[in-house]
């Protein structure tokens, strides 16, 4: 992570609302140039991307977590990756963006969408260390708009919990808040329906997908796996480790489909699919996810009771 430059720091504190509250033992945020690193013990659990960031002016994004990191420190997310540059860590996002029937961006290709997060706050308290933002989805409706336009508010929660020895739990709670009336949201228009919550992870070649019921293989389009799924595989090149990818089930027709790829693409906990979900304006939509980072095969056993922990709190 390249250091702040004097200049760059003073522009970032002027235009941005951040504070740090309570410290553990375990855990501590740094402020860098572009956005927020959390630590645990000294070693790097994940970074937030508050400023935007480009590839030479394209694909510009803000408003996700790269790096993402093992329990080891070695980085487990890419960011621009080669196969699709618009790919981004831990990111959501959806192809379509709607405002009376009409499309007017594309968030999971960065067009015509833009992240302003107004607003980081990282604490250590009770020995688990949260994230909170406040950021406003942007857009220009027409080529005659001086500015972009606000059209969601939202507020995102990231919680991590204190490491064992063998796994680390992050939660996620994304709130969306439409902006202007007749708003809706949907994945890709084609039978994949990807779009939602997406980790972007490196991918070994020993590759495989476990679920509450087995073996898992991944499909080109949705597959109905349950309300998670665990990646295992020789991460970092090392002994066998997994990522898996859990689900809440209180939003609309939980558990979505999977978009689960063995090479070069991210993993999507697809929502809403296909098919357009239409939002209230001023109305909050919830969704909420949990992160098992693990070492060694720590078995659906530990993943299912660490699941059925998630959605009873």
């Amino acid at each position: 992570m390249k250091q702040p430059t004097l200049a760059g720091l003073f522009l970032v504190l002027a235009s941005f609302h951040i504070a740090w509250t309570g410290h553990s033992q375990s855990f501590d945020f740094q402020r860098q140039e572009e956005g927020l690193l959390l630590n645990e013990q000294g070693k790097p659990v994940l970074f937030f991307q508050q400023t935007a960031k480009s590839l030479e002016g394209k694909y510009s994004r803000a408003n996700y977590l790269h790096p993402l990191y093992d329990l080891d420190g070695n980085e487990l997310s890419e960011d621009f990756p080669a196969d699709h540059l618009h790919h981004r860590g831990i990111f959501w996002a959806w192809h379509e963006i709607l405002v009376g029937g009409k499309k007017i961006g594309d968030a999971w290709d960065c067009d015509n969408i833009s992240w302003d997060v107004k607003k980081v706050r990282g604490s250590a308290s009770g020995e688990i260390a949260t994230l909170k933002t406040r950021t406003y989805w942007e857009s220009t409706l027409t080529e005659q708009d001086a500015k972009p336009t606000r059209i969601f508010k939202e507020k995102t929660r990231i919680e991590v919990h204190p490491s064992t020895a063998f796994y680390r739990v992050i939660d996620f709670t994304i709130q969306l808040k439409p902006l202007l009336p007749g708003m809706a949201i949907g994945g890709s228009t084609d039978t994949k329906g990807y779009g939602g919550f997406s980790p972007r992870i490196k991918l070994p070649e020993d590759l495989q997908f476990w679920g509450e019921l087995g073996e898992v293989k991944a499909q080109r389009d949705g597959i109905e796996a349950g309300p998670w799924i665990d990646m295992l595989g020789s991460f970092n090149e090392g002994e066998m480790s997994g990522v898996a990818i859990m689900m809440h089930p209180q939003f609309p027709d939980a558990p979505q489909k999977w978009i689960l790829r063995e090479s070069g693409s991210m993993q999507n906990a697809a929502f809403p699919g296909n098919q357009a979900f239409a939002l209230q304006k001023k109305e909050w939509l919830e969704l909420r996810y949990r992160m098992v980072i693990h070492k060694k095969e720590i078995g659906k056993d530990t993943i299912s009771k660490l699941y059925y922990a998630f959605i009873s709190e």
